[in-house]
């Protein structure tokens, strides 16, 4: 299981590459994602189907976050408002989502905290996640 973590981890920084520099390209399955997924830093995201397959795309977003959630990867939005861990990932997805503005992630994001988007959004991280307290 830890070498598929590490595919999907590589996987990871090569899609989130891929959408700062071809964003467009994806338009239509980006702005339609409900689930994101990030590298063990919190430096790279993609959408959830891109690698859901371990690694590889999967077709159908909800069986890529049930594989993804079957082996240890967290959706922190469903942690306390209060936690540090779930405020700092936000945060990291956010300065991930500026790099690719196209889609308004950040907007889609404020709208699910804020109960005015009705689709339940996730911010998946993986088991081997490192945490900076900084």
């Amino acid at each position: 299981m830890n070498n598929e973590i590490s595919k999907i981890n590589k996987s990871i920084m090569n899609w989130s590459k891929k959408l700062q520099a071809q964003g467009n390209s994806y338009i239509r399955e980006v702005s339609s994602a409900r689930n994101f997924v990030t590298d063990f830093k919190g430096e790279h995201w993609t959408f959830g189907k891109s690698v859901g397959a371990a690694g590889e795309y999967h077709e159908n977003g909800a069986s890529a976050r049930k594989h993804l959630v079957s082996i240890g990867f967290i959706d922190i939005l469903e942690l306390s408002i209060n936690n540090k861990l779930r405020r700092k990932v936000i945060n990291l997805f956010r300065e991930w989502a500026y790099k690719i503005d196209a889609f308004n992630l950040n907007g889609k994001l404020d709208r699910y905290l804020n109960n005015v988007l009705y689709i339940k959004m996730r911010l998946l991280i993986p088991p081997n996640f490192k945490y900076n307290k900084k």
